[in-house]
């Protein structure tokens, strides 16, 4: 029967792909000792069981499990064992996606709001932008002051964290009635989200209507100079207002005392 097939230390590393260093490491500390070492020239020679153990090392260092669970591991070693570690690592992994899944999630709501910001203000004066249905989650306005409206941006936040659902930074203040000609009345604040995140039959998730709107961006010194802007525009080209809507952007993260918002009037 011929010898079984040994590799040098030198192969494992270019095989798994790991440094020499590394494996001396791991040598010195007890957690992978060569199954043969020349006596002479000192050289580690590894099995190819061993390099199955390299792999479950490697994978247990990627989803951080202890090198003292890992020796444990390879101590006690047996099928079972190697199970055990399999099915544990796998949920490690599983767990792993998932968190990284909600990461990708709000980096995207995150980079679309503010690509929708800085397009937004890009553009100055009246401008006609044509949506598709938009999905929000809305809280009714029941006092018009600061605090009340405040407490009720925080209390959709602290209920859309207990459904799960992320927000896409996109928000702003609702307007009811044929608001251009009658005193402004808020309606509610709303927060923009993935259809995905839509829930039938909850009268605070609705449906923003799709169609052309009528928009400009505006400083918020500037509100009632925009607002008889877009109204007389709306006036010279006999539109009729369904509702409207006032988007906060973000611009200056660190300045509180001025902001930006984009009026957008749905036109027929």
């Amino acid at each position: 029967m011929s010898e079984k097939i040994l590799y040098s230390i030198g192969e494992v590393a270019k095989i798994k792909n790991i440094s020499v260093k590394t494996l001396r490491y791991y040598h010195d500390i007890g957690l992978l000792i060569p199954i043969k070492i020349n006596k002479e020239s000192g050289y580690r020679y590894y099995s190819s069981s061993q390099l199955i153990l390299i792999d479950m090392i490697q994978i247990a260092k990627k989803t951080n499990a202890s090198l003292k669970s890992i020796k444990e591991m390879i101590s006690a070693f047996s099928v079972n064992q190697v199970l055990e570690f399999i099915k544990d690592r796998q949920k490690a992994i599983e767990e792993k996606q998932k968190e990284i899944f909600e990461i990708k999630k709000v980096l995207s709501h995150l980079n679309n709001s503010l690509l929708f910001s800085e397009e937004t203000q890009r553009h100055q004066g009246i401008q006609y932008r044509n949506y598709e249905k938009r999905y929000a989650f809305i809280t009714p306005l029941k006092e018009d002051n600061k605090e009340a409206e405040s407490l009720t941006y925080t209390n959709a936040f602290q209920y859309l964290e207990q459904l799960g659902i992320s927000t896409t930074y996109v928000t702003g203040t609702m307007f009811e009635g044929q608001i251009l000609y009658e005193r402004l009345r808020p309606k509610a604040i709303f927060h923009l989200i993935q259809k995905s995140d839509f829930k039938e039959n909850n009268p605070n998730f609705i449906v923003l209507e799709a169609g052309t709107y009528v928009t400009l961006t505006y400083e918020s010194h500037a509100s009632e100079e925009a607002l008889t802007i877009i109204k007389n525009f709306i006036e010279e080209k006999g539109y009729q207002v369904k509702n409207m809507l006032e988007i906060d952007l973000i611009d200056d993260l660190t300045q509180f005392e001025s902001y930006t918002s984009n009026i957008q009037v749905l036109i027929v």
